[in-house]
């Protein structure tokens, strides 16, 4: 194992490259230990074998590209973008008709702020010397019937596994149960709150049109003072800044998967250490 920079790395690079090779987008979680990785479309061993030859046949240079491209695709970026675009100074958020979107932001990506946003994702999140490490392996691909206990119990982490033939109807019950689920909705730019039910979250700030959008439960008081406190510019305490960057986490995964990561957070057992699994 490379430990969970590590397997961050190399899971970017085996997400980017599955993704070339199904033409459809793939997306991978990954723990110190392990790294899993799905498609809407099956994946087989023959899929896995490509994806290794193209890793081996990629210099250096070009495997660090491929992952930076990954970090670009990844919901983490979109949020470290718009802080860089407030740095450096392309933004002014005090005025009170600014409006971020989607499109907006993806107009940053691939200016000299956007290359800062993935350098400092770079080091935060991955380990480049993997690079080095993976030339030197030699790759064998073992198929099993069923995960071995301690992948199961990576896996159980990321979704509810269960045989049960009635799981689908199980499911279908819960995610009723989860989307009628109230919250509350605060923006990370202006600072609107409101309550809603999962299933009518709006899909982005109805005030300043923002994406990043975030959410706490209903009787929640701290953490609209808090980001208010952040936009004032006041000083935090350290437990106000950790409960900062468990909102920023969830708004970051909000830009990206809109009220799919709220309904995820709406389950119990998960919070923003582990949502982005789900």
């Amino acid at each position: 194992p490379f430990g969970s920079r590590g397997n961050n790395t190399l899971g970017t690079i085996f997400s980017v490259l599955l993704s070339s090779e199904k033409s459809v987008k793939t997306s991978f979680r990954a723990d110190p230990y392990h790294i899993a990785v799905a498609s809407i479309l099956p994946i087989n061993r023959y899929d896995i074998q490509r994806v290794i030859e193209k890793i081996n046949s990629f210099n250096i240079n070009e495997l660090l590209e491929i992952l930076k491209q990954g970090i670009k695709e990844s919901p983490q970026f979109k949020w470290k973008l718009l802080v860089e675009i407030e740095r450096f100074g392309m933004v002014d958020f005090d005025k009170k008709n600014i409006q971020i979107t989607s499109p907006i932001l993806k107009a940053y990506t691939n200016t000299l702020v956007g290359e800062e946003a993935v350098n400092e994702l770079l080091v935060k999140n991955h380990d480049v010397e993997v690079i080095n490490e993976i030339k030197k392996y030699s790759w064998k691909i073992v198929e099993v019937i069923e995960p071995s206990p301690l992948a199961r119990e990576f896996l159980d982490k990321l979704m509810s596994y269960n045989t049960n033939d009635d799981a689908p109807l199980v499911i279908e019950v819960y995610k009723r149960k989860l989307i009628n689920k109230e919250i509350k909705v605060i923006c990370l730019v202006c600072g609107w709150s409101s309550k809603h039910t999962v299933v009518n979250t709006p899909d982005k700030c109805p005030k300043c049109n923002s994406i990043f959008l975030t959410a706490t439960s209903p009787d929640d008081k701290d953490a609209e003072r808090i980001i208010r406190d952040a936009m004032l510019g006041k000083r935090l305490k350290g437990n106000e800044k950790r409960k900062l960057e468990d909102l920023k986490t969830i708004a970051s995964l909000f830009s990206s998967y809109g009220k799919h990561a709220f309904i995820a957070l709406s389950a119990n057992g998960i919070g923003p250490s582990n949502l982005g699994r789900v």
